[in-house]
């Protein structure tokens, strides 16, 4: 794919795409097709024709394909796409591939350049990471009766299930209505300031972030229609229930299968603009989010909720009453999300977000995966803004039916919960939470579940618990990426983090040496962050951090400037 030229070719594929997305906000008679008309357009007519193509020769390439679009001849346009595709060439790709190359540093300076941080990050964290994987891929070894990638793939986007009338919040009332007026500032600013901020990779119609960057900014006049256009679709998308045949293309995904080592993560990837959509939703409907999660579901977009979230756990956890913590994993959780019972619950806790909500979960999404085509039927779509929001408004009514448990402090973010308390309490709260959870589509994971308890109630805690699968250790474990438990296992954890740290560091340190600049915003945009986080949620951790300096002292820093470090003159 290339990028949209400047000029007049470039305006007139911006103003296309804006007319296609009016089309659909206004309800007219290019309804039913005008989003697959988006999704399409892009693929056919910004292939590549060769590699090395001149700018005049793409822009002439566009130039003659939007000729062809305007007169409808599609198969024209189909049958030149599956020519270039059937040339592509079929060697090793990806990024584990690419970080074997000699030019590792220029793929990692041309990545940070683009503003792809975590693209760029990954070329130097691969510790631990298998890659991409192939649906024909074997995942245990290589036997006939070995279960391939794409039998993974299935087993993790199970059918749709009824709703359990135990998981819906009563009708009473009716849900509140909600006036369109609300939505009226959702303009083509909004839309703006959400595509610049947006980032990550292009979904099926194979338009990323950084392309939709500059359809909605660098094209005057046309960007700004663009803009407006999508404003007015994002406004009907949270006024009107719509017919899901018409959304279907906007809301499809790829799909991509990475190695866990072991295992296999799906990860899906929807398209750019939707998510760009739902910022600007999420811009008009935040301050309502939080009301309705409150402080249950820590999820919901609270300000360092995720921090909260760890310090009120081991603030808990110190108090003399309490005698474990128990945290909890759920099995394939955010996939696994009673779509039914989560949206008509949410017309309740939240209506301003509810019929945006409807119109993107309510008929299954297609996923795309290495022409294999998946159905996702249950839980959220993996990077929409969306799915958090989705998911603490399911799970809230769950932790709602939890809080009958006496004597247990229980915090939730996402699917991460925890229960604080004497054992037997805590004991009592696991078995509610396994009962009732399967009808909100949480499944919680014995055997991934910890139960950390105090050196002297861990005989007590192992017999409570014999028979659950729930493991149980006096000595501590990871929650939220943050340790919990003695300060030995502090210790050892954040020593872990730290070697590996300076392990990332020196890979860095070695392309500072030719790429200054990129490697300088690598640190302050990336691994900085990952510093400051456990610092702020892990106590007394000063002193374990002083390699970390050292190494950024006598070895990055010096290899960012290309001087050497200053010697201490004292005596």
């Amino acid at each position: 794919m290339f990028q949209v030229p400047f000029g007049k070719v470039g305006k007139k594929i911006v103003q296309e795409l804006s007319r296609l997305f009016r089309a659909y906000a206004e309800g007219s008679a290019l309804e039913s097709i005008a989003l697959r008309a988006v999704m399409v357009l892009s693929v056919l007519a910004l292939q590549k024709p060769s590699k090395k193509a001149k700018p005049k020769e793409l822009a002439a390439c566009l130039e003659r394909r939007l000729a062809l679009w305007e007169r409808g001849d599609l198969d024209a346009l189909l049958e030149e796409g599956r020519c270039l595709q059937q040339r592509l060439p079929r060697g090793p790709r990806g990024a584990a591939r690419r970080q074997q190359d000699q030019n590792v540093a220029r793929d990692f300076s041309n990545l940070m350049f683009q503003g792809k941080t975590g693209a760029a990050l990954d070329l130097l964290d691969k510790r631990g990471k298998g890659g991409v994987l192939r649906v024909s891929d074997p995942v245990d070894g290589e036997g006939p009766t070995s279960p391939t990638v794409l039998d993974v793939l299935m087993s993790k986007h199970p059918p749709a299930r009824p709703a359990s009338p135990e998981a819906l919040l009563p009708d009473c009332t009716g849900p509140q209505t909600v006036h369109p007026v609300v939505f009226d500032s959702i303009d083509a600013s909004a839309i703006r300031s959400a595509a610049l901020s947006n980032k990550g990779a292009a979904g099926p119609s194979s338009l990323d972030a950084h392309c939709w960057r500059r359809l909605c900014t660098s094209f005057h006049a046309a960007s700004q229609d663009l803009c407006y256009s999508l404003a007015l679709f994002a406004r009907r998308l949270c006024t009107t229930l719509l017919d899901p045949e018409g959304l279907s293309s906007f809301l499809a995904c790829r799909l991509i299968a990475l190695d866990k080592c072991p295992g296999v993560r799906p990860i899906g990837v929807c398209e750019t603009v939707r998510r760009i959509v739902a910022k600007a939703i999420l811009h008009v409907t935040k301050q309502d989010i939080q009301d309705a999660a409150g402080s249950r579901q820590l999820c919901g977009g609270q300000v360092a909720g995720i921090e909260a979230a760890i310090h009120s756990v081991r603030r808990e956890f110190s108090s003399e009453s309490a005698e474990a913590v128990l945290l909890v994993d759920a099995s394939n959780a955010f996939n696994s999300l009673n779509r039914e019972a989560a949206l008509h619950n949410a017309q309740f806790l939240c209506p301003s977000l509810s019929t945006a909500l409807i119109n993107t979960y309510r008929a299954p999404t297609e996923l795309f995966v290495h022409g294999v085509v998946l159905s996702s039927e249950e839980g959220t779509t993996q990077g929409d803004p969306l799915a958090m929001p989705l998911y603490a408004m399911a799970s809230v009514p769950l932790i709602q039916r939890l809080d009958d448990v006496e004597a247990v402090r229980q915090v939730w973010y996402a699917d991460d919960a925890s229960a604080t308390g004497g054992l037997a309490s805590v004991h009592s709260w696991w078995n509610k939470l396994s009962m009732i959870g399967p009808a909100f589509g949480y499944f919680a994971n014995a055997v991934k579940t910890w139960l950390v308890t105090k050196e002297e109630h861990f005989d007590r805690a192992k017999e409570l618990f014999r028979g659950t699968n729930v493991n149980v250790t006096c000595h501590g474990r990871s929650y939220l990426g943050s340790p919990l438990g003695t300060d030995d296992y502090m210790r050892v954890f954040v020593q872990e983090k730290v070697n590996g740290w300076i392990e990332d560091l020196q890979m860095l340190t070695d392309i500072a040496k030719s790429q200054p600049h990129a490697a300088y915003a690598a640190f302050t945009h990336g691994y900085r962050h990952k510093f400051s986080y456990l610092s702020r949620t892990t106590p007394n951790i000063v002193s374990l951090l002083a390699p970390l300096e050292e190494f950024l002292s006598s070895t990055f820093i010096p290899a960012l400037t290309g001087r050497a470090p200053p010697r201490c003159c004292c005596p």
